[in-house]
């Protein structure tokens, strides 16, 4: 761990963090990396408490902090470090996977006003990227190769990426296998550079059928749906369900889906499996570092089988998972009598 993050200004009272302090850190529940105490006959003389700034740092406009919650928000939606922050994380490894669309791509594309929000990475042409300082032809092609492919994109992958509040990776999950999302055979055109060996010059199209969601759909679908019977759905909460009803009341929240439809962009909806659902309705927690079992891939086994995964142990959880260098969830489990297993059980059980 080399740094660890104090966005919430009632715990840094809390524990009396000051400018240039000396700290105790350990990983909170296996992975973030948490303050615990302040080493505070190592503080400098002289040591000055933090204040929160009253003032965004990137468009001065005045920060907010909602009723009930602990950090302190920008709500400008048109503030420079937002829109950057938000066509980051719609790029990111857990959303729509854009291969070379990282921090400093997404900056030189502002500053370029190629782009001012993610609807517009799927008009970006070769001609675009070549212009730029950073990009030269090989560098393109891959970003156009990576931009195509996310045209298609599974519908949690989608609700995750667009950045409404409180709809996390499982939570963007259930929802796209609870609400009625209406599945259509659609004509769609594909750009011809979809393949690396392809020249970025003289590019063509050609249409092609997938069977999708139009996201012109999607604004419709959460549209219709009032926050109870989101709010209903297992693991979906009237927190969530709120925030994606206020989300999509947002007009250009709604133009975004449509520009993003123009753009050609196709939510696929998650299949269901083929395979025995024998951990339906067993809760599984992960720990600790498999031997060979990537997190992800397990976690996906797990669900293809019915099973549910938490981030957390209680008295509800069948099995911890743990691996090597397991933390705090594996003395949870034994205190909680969980049953804990390895890898090598996790795999008998498959």
């Amino acid at each position: 761990m080399t740094r660890a993050t104090l966005h919430n200004s009632d715990e840094i009272e809390r524990l009396d963090v000051r400018i240039g302090d000396t700290v105790i850190i350990r990983k909170a529940g296996d992975i973030i990396p948490e303050v615990v105490e302040v080493l505070k006959n190592l503080r400098p003389k002289g040591s000055k408490p933090f204040h929160f700034p009253h003032h965004c740092p990137s468009c001065n406009s005045t920060l907010v902090r909602p009723e009930g919650e602990v950090v302190h928000r920008c709500d400008n939606p048109q503030c420079s470090a937002i829109r950057h922050e938000r066509i980051e994380h719609f790029a990111s490894r857990y959303a729509l996977n854009i291969e070379g669309l990282g921090k400093e791509t997404v900056e030189e594309l502002l500053a370029a006003d190629l782009i001012s929000d993610p609807g517009d990475i799927f008009f970006l042409s070769a001609e675009d990227l070549l212009g730029l300082p950073l990009f030269k032809e090989r560098k393109t092609e891959k970003l156009l190769v990576a931009i195509e492919k996310a045209r298609r994109i599974p519908l949690d992958r989608l609700l995750f990426g667009l950045g409404i509040r409180h709809i996390g990776r499982e939570t963007a999950e259930v929802l796209s296998r609870s609400l009625p999302w209406p599945e259509r055979a659609l004509s769609v055109e594909e750009r011809e550079h979809a393949s690396a060996q392809t020249s970025l010059f003289g590019v063509g199209t050609k249409t092609v059928e997938v069977r999708g969601v139009r996201m012109d759909d999607v604004a419709e679908t959460i549209k219709k749906s009032s926050v109870e019977s989101i709010a209903s759905f297992s693991g979906i909460g009237p927190v969530v369900a709120e925030s994606l009803v206020e989300w999509i009341g947002d007009e250009d929240n709604r133009a975004l889906l449509h520009k993003l439809g123009n753009g050609g962009v196709v939510a696929l909806l998650p299949k269901g499996s083929s395979v025995e659902q024998s951990f339906s309705g067993k809760i599984f927690v992960l720990t600790g570092t498999l031997p060979s079992l990537g997190r992800e891939e397990a976690k996906a086994m797990i669900k293809d089988r019915g099973g549910k995964v938490s981030s957390a142990v209680s008295k509800k959880t069948d099995f911890v998972l743990a691996g090597d260098d397991a933390g705090s969830k594996l003395q949870d489990a034994k205190d909680l009598g969980v049953k804990i297993i390895s890898e090598e059980e996790f795999r008998a059980m498959l």
